[in-house]
């Protein structure tokens, strides 16, 4: 079974077919996307969907991750962790 993006954050993937994104299969194109250009509910979404070591390590090996967006995450996780 194909689990897919919602209906609602489609439009982040404008230049794929959204209903054909794979939530296992590529993971690492949307956990990217929505850390780059996602608004709350999306990143909210995608915490329940993926872990956060997942997470953590596309953060942290993605080469599609601005520095600047890299460097928020960077310091939300730093912060969290407790």
């Amino acid at each position: 079974m194909i689990f897919t993006i919602p209906q609602k954050f489609i439009p982040l993937f404008w230049e794929y077919q959204g209903e054909s994104l794979d939530l296992n299969k590529h993971n690492r194109l949307i956990i990217e996307r929505i850390l780059e250009k996602g608004d709350m509910e999306a990143v909210i979404w995608l915490f329940k969907e993926y872990s956060q070591n997942q997470i953590k390590n596309i953060l942290l090996s993605s080469a599609n991750i601005s520095s600047i967006t890299r460097l928020f995450w960077s310091k939300y996780f730093e912060y969290g962790k407790n």
